[in-house]
């Protein structure tokens, strides 16, 4: 496999689950995960709010809490993750199904 083909190949996993790669990182968010898995998005943040409080660390790079602005204008919470918080959220969604 050629590295042009690698590269297309890990470009393509990242489309399907949702994974951005910019400034060197690759990140998603909270919705997108969501939206990927099909689980509510406020169970979603739950999940990542009980990862921080039990490994606060995790707060310090691998999630970082921000808003929106929904479709019916309200404000809501999201969540930035970078790959490492990523996989950690979904593991325990694989535990799930």
């Amino acid at each position: 496999m050629t590295r042009l083909e690698i590269e297309n190949e890990i470009q393509q996993i990242n489309e399907e689950f949702g994974l951005t790669y910019s400034d060197g990182k690759v990140t998603t968010t909270s919705l997108k995960v969501a939206e990927i898995y099909g689980k509510d998005h406020a169970d979603v943040l739950k999940k990542i709010r009980k990862f921080l409080k039990l490994i606060p660390e995790l707060g310090l790079g691998n999630f970082s809490d921000f808003s929106y602005i929904n479709d019916q204008n309200k404000e809501q919470s999201m969540f930035n993750m970078d790959r490492q918080g990523f996989s950690i959220l979904v593991n325990k969604f694989k535990g799930n199904k």
